[in-house]
């Protein structure tokens, strides 16, 4: 069998695309797959608590919590990139997520998404007020800072919590009296997504 022969004979397989999604609070490490020629990497930092309400000749309400901070980066893959390991940590509510390693062609990478900060809790004569939204940064794409929550209400609701951040990281929506322990609703912890291709 000749040379030209074995090579056609070999049928290198295509990658085939994936994504891993980390919701779950903790740390780990990611492995660049064999074959994979692009990553997109993804950081939320977790939504904050909304401030608790309270309750003297009216009952006023705490501010809704900031939405976590996001971060993109896109990194173009070469071989020598395959089997290198990427750290990162996958935020609990209320703190940051992060990533971090030299796996990538691109060098050394740092990336990280803060949380929101929480939504200031009423006292018996003043609504909360909101908590700003998180920031990021080390993206090479995308370092959005996430929405801020919403003043308390008196008579209201309390104040809503920061919508999420390009679909995750939502801030906690704000108490409505001292007895409310719903004032976290809606309230996302941080995460971390690999899409390989």
């Amino acid at each position: 069998m000749t040379l030209a022969a074995v090579f056609a004979a070999v049928s290198v397989a295509a990658f085939t695309p994936r994504s891993d999604d980390f919701t779950s609070a903790g740390s780990g490490t990611e492995t660049v797959p064999s074959g994979a020629a692009q990553l997109v990497m993804e950081v939320w930092g977790g939504g904050a608590a909304g401030g608790a309400g309270a309750t003297g000749a009216l009952d006023h309400q705490g501010g809704g919590g900031g939405a976590g901070g996001y971060s993109k980066s896109i990194f173009a893959l070469v071989a020598g990139d395959w089997g290198k390991t990427i750290s990162y940590t996958v935020a609990a509510v209320g703190a940051a997520s992060s990533t971090s390693g030299s796996a990538l062609n691109a060098g050394a990478v740092a990336v990280t998404a803060n949380p929101g900060v929480a939504g200031a809790s009423a006292t018996g004569t003043t609504n909360g007020a909101l908590g700003a939204g998180g920031t990021a940064s080390g993206g090479n794409t995308t370092n959005a800072t996430g929405a801020s929550g919403v003043n308390g209400n008196s008579g209201g609701t309390g104040g809503q919590g920061g919508a999420a951040n390009n679909g995750y990281a939502a801030g906690g929506q704000g108490g409505f009296s001292i007895s409310d322990t719903g004032r976290n609703t809606g309230r996302q912890g941080g995460r971390v997504k690999f899409s390989w291709t």
